[in-house]
């Protein structure tokens, strides 16, 4: 038996044998621990309702069906499948079918049927799915067997070996074997995140690779037991249920073996949580007042009348809600311009209450649509007008409108129309056909076929696309009140005749009404006829706001937005907070909220030129056969798999769009959501699929794989040539000052590699206290702005005021001391910093030519990527990837901080690809990361010793490249810079 609490009272347990109730009247539960061995005598007409999980085997699947002993002899079972599972029985059983899941449906609309057939069928594929559910479970759990057999094998070879060496530990005679039986059982914790997607492995080679990494404590026994269980592995085909890392456990089996504590564990928690006091959500603390708060009865007849504002002879119970106040925490909350078509209910709140005292406001649960006369609907707004616009949104709007005309008609046909559709609303996603021409005839106010400017501001202002009528109210109700009118309802359809019989005979007439609560339907007279679906959104969206509802979905807020238009960010936020304040409702700071955008924009006329920019886009694409893959290809002229804001201006000229340098700034800024300076192609795609409202037709063409062919391999990935914005920083210091540069002084400039003395680097990170063995640190290069650190005295003998020293990454070191001409060589050799000289000058002289010379030749990045980062030991470290702005420059290593936020620009210079040999020596490992946290290396590369970070990877798989090292350890730039490129750069004469 069982027994629980409820209404405060304390139930008593009692054996099955004892209870009153006959086996007719008993209901058992039996969950999945507890099917196994559990006996309880069942009616012999009983019937059993059995669930499936999504990881449920075959085994958990009969234990818990043959609970019903009288299976076939009067007693039943019946499955209850959720749809997500029926979609994984579909996937499995058309995989064995050789189909794709769509075209192999087990649950149809006869999935329930009674014939045997049918039935049978449905049966003999679920059990098919249980079995292959087993048989990835046990593959599971052989794969999680093999791993921990293998890894005995050195951790006990390091238990033996701390046993006989534990006096050594911390000591300098520990050797590299103790140090590393110490590493085996170290749990090393990670609390960063990865920026690459691991590599997948098969359990084999997972397997192979921890082997090598433990080589030094394996014997010959212990390499034959490994063997052994590798080839079992590769013979059994054992491998193929364990793609997943070898640490993390299968889900079938840690619900298995967690299953019984959790059980045990969730009876002490419902006693805890019975007597813990809750505290739920209140409103503040104010004199709230419950006087005068009997409803007020109205007659039903004037539902059948028109609401005139200004006269409301026939007793409407309601109010507009743009004339709502009450007084709140700022004393008095001043009304809020809602759509007129929005209302309140007297019995909901009072008109007259106004700022007389404090009152608690109801939640919003039910809103009645309500049309008193459907022979009076018509689209809000009769004539042509702009009334509610502003001069400055009218200028964005008027600048959507000729991006989307391209033809310069001054008119948007169809296609064009449903393009400004898409840039007026993203809110308007998923409309059907029909929706899209309704709208459409909604704009057209001279049914020509076509909308001119005045038509498309007319429809912004009085929201004709979303098909809002006059005549059409949406009233918010008391639940009281919602009861009363939906008897009524039901009371007039039972009367002889029905609706018309009982107007006929005198009665209240019941006009079009129907009660919503949020999304669904309660009831609705039959004369009903409901608002467009756009039209719901706007109000749904609207009453959600006033209710004190945070959590809006980006299109969401764009709805809000629309019927908000009218107040600004102030007054709605204001409203917001004193709305939100004589509610039960959390006291969450709307600030950190989804609500905050609402609050914040004053409108979204700003955004009208970007979302027109890419709905054109994506016409033109489908016009040249392209798909979203290939114009990104196209676009893409360096080939580093994103956008800059310069080759996005080259692709839209290319594709006939004539955008300003600000309209294409605005246009990166809106597609590069997370504001990394780049665009991705996920980041291209998404900006598309939003211009074009989520359109069947247009997913296909957007979701669809680079082409091999057709125009993309016609003109060649990356064909397309960039254009340099007047206004992009980045940009303006690639393309310089053209500086008059005398051949002769030219001609003395050289680029050298120098080994870096003593006390002239500055330490950027150590591996000290990263509780590895292996000694690392990085290095910055003095800046040419701050000169070198002048530590010690032979940096200041070798001072030079001709050289320049040039940063091109931070130096990567095999030891924690620093490195230098006069110290020992570090283990992989010395590393160099570049120097620019100009041999015209002496010495002790500076080159006034440097600057010039560097920003010419030399540029800044135009951004960086964050590419690794470890925050475990004393200090964090970040690695940085620098970005070039043009194909010609190259960066030769990665740059190190110690901060998240990124670089400076000038902290860093990229070299002519010119200058440049890819460098034949392969990278060198400086540092990995310590066993048990995630994966990750330092290399250096190239003859300078640069820096080089891989994320995700081990000592065994060294970076890609190419590499680059200057051709040579000291170079005439005269001799190996082109001619073109100082053309571009310095007015010389040569």
């Amino acid at each position: 038996g069982g027994g629980g609490g409820g209404g405060g009272r304390a139930l008593k347990s009692v054996k099955l044998s004892q209870c009153a109730f006959s086996p007719a009247e008993l209901f058992s539960f039996y969950d999945q621990v507890h099917t196994t061995g559990m006996d309880i005598k069942q009616h012999f007409t009983a019937r059993a309702a059995l669930t499936l999980g999504k990881d449920m085997t075959f085994r958990d699947y009969s234990q818990g069906a043959f609970r019903m002993r009288g299976i076939g002899q009067g007693q039943t079972l019946r499955l209850l499948i959720i749809p997500e599972v029926a979609q994984l029985i579909e996937g499995e059983v058309a995989k064995g079918a050789g189909l794709p899941a769509d075209h192999r449906p087990v649950f149809g609309p006869a999935a329930g049927s009674k014939d045997r057939a049918v039935a049978g069928g449905v049966l003999r594929d679920v059990t098919s799915w249980l079995i292959i559910n087993q048989m990835r479970s046990e593959a599971g759990q052989h794969a999680m067997l093999a791993s921990q057999s293998v890894r005995n094998v050195w951790r006990k070879s390091a238990f033996r070996g701390l046993l006989a060496g534990h006096g050594k530990v911390g000591t300098r005679t520990m050797d590299t074997k103790l140090r590393h039986s110490l590493d085996v059982f170290r749990e090393q914790l990670d609390l960063s995140v990865a920026h690459t997607l691991p590599q997948q492995r098969s359990l084999v080679e997972q397997l192979t690779k921890m082997v090598d990494q433990n080589e030094v404590l394996l014997d010959a026994a212990g390499r034959q037991v490994i063997q052994d269980v590798l080839s079992g592995l590769k013979g059994g085909g054992g491998d193929g249920g364990a793609q997943a890392s070898v640490g993390t456990e299968s889900e079938q089996v840690q619900e298995q073996e967690q299953e019984q504590e959790q059980e045990q564990e969730q009876e002490q928690e419902m006693e805890i949580e019975q007597q813990q006091e809750r505290v739920p959500a209140a409103a503040k603390q104010l004199p709230y007042s419950r006087d005068e708060e009997k409803d007020e009865p109205w007659p039903l007849s004037s539902l059948s009348a028109m609401y005139e504002k200004e006269n409301d002879s026939a007793g409407h119970g309601f109010y507009p809600m743009s004339e709502f106040r009450m007084k709140g925490l700022t004393k008095a909350v001043p009304s809020l311009a809602f759509p007129p078509y929005m209302m309140v209910s007297s019995n909901y709140y009072k008109r007259k209450w106004g700022f007389s005292a404090y009152r608690r406001l109801k939640n919003v649960v039910v809103v009645a649509e309500w049309v008193p006369d459907a022979s009076q609907l018509q689209l809000w707004g009769g004539g042509k007008g702009s009334e509610g616009l502003s001069a400055d949104q009218e200028r964005h709007l008027h600048e959507a409108f000729d991006l989307i005309d391209v033809d310069g008609n001054k008119r948007l046909d169809v296609t064009q129309a449903r393009q400004a559709l898409s840039a007026l609303d993203a809110g308007l996603a998923g409309a059907t056909a029909a929706e899209m021409e309704r709208m459409f005839e909604a704009m057209d106010l001279d049914a020509d076929g076509s909308l001119d400017f005045e038509e498309l501001k007319h429809a912004v202002s009085f929201h004709t696309m979303y098909g809002v009528q006059t005549g059409r109210y949406f009233v918010l109700l008391s639940l009281h009140e919602a009861q009363c009118l939906r008897a009524a309802m039901h009371i007039a359809r039972r009367l002889p005749g029905g609706l018309a019989a009982h107007a006929a005979q005198g009665g209240a007439q019941l006009a079009g009404v129907a009660l919503r609560a949020g999304h669904t339907l309660l009831d609705a007279t039959p004369n009903f006829d409901a608002a467009p679906r756009p039209h719901q959104e706007l109000v749904r969206q609207s009453f959600r706001f006033f209710d004190g509802a945070m959590d809006y979905s980006a299109v969401e807020v764009s709805t809000l937005l629309k019927a908000l238009q009218g107040s600004t960010p102030e007054q709605r936020a204001r409203f917001f907070v004193d709305i939100r304040s004589c509610r039960r409702r959390s006291h969450r700071e709307w600030q950190c909220q989804k609500v905050a955008r609402l609050l914040t924009t004053q409108d979204e006329f700003p955004l009208l030129e970007q979302r027109a920019a890419l709905a054109r886009i994506g016409t033109l694409m489908r016009d040249k056969g392209l798909a979203a893959a290939d114009l990104f290809l196209l676009f893409d002229h360096n080939g580093d798999g994103s956008l800059t804001p310069a080759e996005l201006y080259g692709g839209v000229e290319w594709l006939g769009l004539r955008m300003s340098p600000a309209q294409v700034q605005g246009l990166f800024a809106a597609t590069d959501t997370d504001h990394d300076g780049t665009i991705t192609l996920e980041e291209f795609k998404a900006a598309l699929h939003l211009a074009t409202m989520g359109a069947e037709e247009d997913n296909d063409v957007l979701d669809a794989p680079a082409s091999a062919g057709g125009l993309l391999a016609a003109v060649g990935p990356g064909a397309i040539k960039p254009k340099l914005l007047p206004d992009d920083e980045a940009v303006q210091a690639l393309a310089g000052a053209r500086v008059p540069l005398p051949s002769s002084a030219w001609e003395k400039y050289e680029i050298k590699l120098v080994e870096p003395e003593d006390g002239c680097l500055k330490e950027v990170w150590t591996s000290r206290g990263t509780m590895t063995s292996q000694a690392a640190s990085l290095w910055d290069v003095p800046s040419p702005d701050g000169g070198p650190n002048l530590t010690s005295l032979a940096a200041f003998r070798r001072l030079s005021l001709r050289d320049v020293c040039v940063p091109v990454g931070s130096l990567a070191v095999s030891q924690a001391g620093q490195p230098g001409a006069g110290r020992s060589s570090p283990p992989l050799g010395p590393v160099y910093m570049m120097e620019l000289r100009d041999r015209s000058v002496l010495p002790m002289q500076k080159s006034k030519l440097n600057d010039a010379v560097l920003d010419g030749l030399m540029p800044h990045p135009v951004r960086y990527h964050r590419v690794w980062e470890h925050t475990a030991g004393q200090t964090p470290l970040y690695v940085w990837r620098a970005v070039s702005p043009s194909p010609r420059f190259v960066a030769l290593g990665m740059l190190a901080t110690n901060g998240q936020e990124p670089p400076p620009l000038t902290a860093m210079r990229l070299v002519p690809l010119d200058w440049c040999v890819e460098s034949s020596q392969q990278p060198q490992l400086v540092w990995q990361v310590p066993r048990g946290m995630r994966p990750g290396c330092l290399w250096r590369v190239g003859m300078m010793g640069l820096l080089w970070a891989t994320a995700g990877t081990t000592a065994d798989e060294p970076p890609q490249g190419p590499f680059y090292t200057l051709c040579a350890a000291k170079i005439k730039l005269a001799e190996v810079t082109p001619n073109d490129l100082l053309g571009e750069r310095f007015d010389v004469k040569f």
